[in-house]
């Protein structure tokens, strides 16, 4: 029953911020957007207002623990 309910809770943590949440966002401050490439890693690329090239990489949470409890035991 917990490793259920531990997949999920982190699942839902997973997809607690959706790519058009995140394109709204970013669309802010943000000239050039890509959302959801998943060319090497899942990431958005963008281009800041001022020219600023920008990588926001996500690391799935899962799969991060699954490490970290890796590295515990």
């Amino acid at each position: 029953m917990p490793q259920m309910f531990l997949k999920n809770t982190l699942k839902q943590i997973n997809n607690l911020i959706e790519e058009l949440s995140r394109e709204e966002i970013l669309s802010k401050y943000c000239k050039v957007m890509e959302i959801g490439n998943h060319f090497w890693e899942y990431e958005d690329n963008c281009i800041l207002n001022n020219d600023i090239d920008i990588d926001i990489i996500t690391k799935y949470f899962i799969k991060l623990l699954k490490q970290y409890i890796g590295v515990l035991t």
